[in-house]
């Protein structure tokens, strides 16, 4: 159902959106340190920033 929601976006400009679901396992308890975190560059929304937030190439 998500899939189908996510795929079914569109917008007046033409944007078209892809999906595949990824079912490859992955490991867990990776943990991010302070340091690594502090080199992504996000930008929180002013709306629920936790929630919503843009990601940019980072400077460093």
């Amino acid at each position: 159902m998500i899939i189908n929601s996510i795929a079914a976006t569109t917008s007046e400009t033409g944007l078209a959106v892809y999906v595949q679901l990824d079912q490859r396992d992955y490991p867990k308890g990776i943990e991010v340190t302070d340091r690594e975190l502090a080199t992504v560059n996000l930008q929180g929304d002013r709306f629920h920033p936790e929630w919503k937030y843009t990601s940019a190439p980072s400077t460093h």
